[in-house]
């Protein structure tokens, strides 16, 4: 089964939705925020939430460290069909967060077509591809989130995506989770059908209401 998430993937959050809007100085805190009463990470705070721990969720260690900030890697339990979520965390300071505030839906509207830079020509042009935007309300949070769904067979072969991207911000910092399904060992799905069976959305939400929770105390 197909994954999307690597390193350079998760960091497209950093340097599309955050590197582009950077040149406009931050005015606070997200929509419903009120003025931030955190501080904005440093180097002592990345060292400390690259251990970060996640109920539900095993933290798998990785040598990788982003240029900013610190990016995490869990694994979820298996279901009953051997399907495990795959897990990322992109944890930074705000950049350009002025202009990424949650709920309004039509400033992230504009950035779509960076927060889908991973998907192939063949998906972006599927014409079941599922790409929906929407603030969400993960246990008692209010995030941004997109969750993304297409299955097409190409001279190439079979491609295929399903994932659900969670952002969120204080106006001081920042995280994206990223879930999406996986197997040990690798197993490619056939078809649409089977791709939605094998994770439901249910269970990618709950795994990224997980994290954000974690996540979200330490803001």
């Amino acid at each position: 089964m197909t994954t999307k998430i690597s390193t350079l993937l998760a960091l497209v959050f950093a340097l599309t939705t955050g590197l582009s809007c950077s040149s406009k100085k931050e005015k606070g805190g997200s929509k419903g925020e009120g003025k931030a009463k955190t501080k904005k990470w440093a180097k002592a705070d990345f060292a400390r939430l690259s251990k970060l721990q996640i109920p539900g969720l095993t933290l798998i260690p990785s040598p990788i460290k982003p240029p900013i900030g610190t990016l995490n890697y869990y694994a979820g339990k298996k279901n009953t069909k051997g399907v495990f979520p795959s897990v990322s965390v992109l944890m930074q300071g705000c950049m350009g967060c002025s202009l990424k505030k949650m709920g309004d839906l039509a400033a992230w509207k504009k950035m779509l077509p960076s927060l889908n830079m991973t998907l192939s020509k063949a998906e972006k042009d599927d014409p079941k591809l599922v790409n929906e935007l929407k603030e969400m309300d993960l246990r008692g949070i209010k995030a941004m989130t997109l969750y993304t769904k297409s299955f097409v067979k190409t001279k190439n072969g079979k491609r295929s995506h399903h994932s659900l991207d969670v952002y969120y911000n204080n106006g001081v910092n920042e995280v994206k989770i990223s879930v999406s399904a996986k197997t040990k060992p690798f197993k490619m799905v056939n078809s649409l059908k089977e791709l939605e069976e094998a994770m439901t959305k249910t269970e990618m939400v709950k795994a990224a209401s997980a994290a954000l929770k974690a996540v979200a105390k330490e803001m």
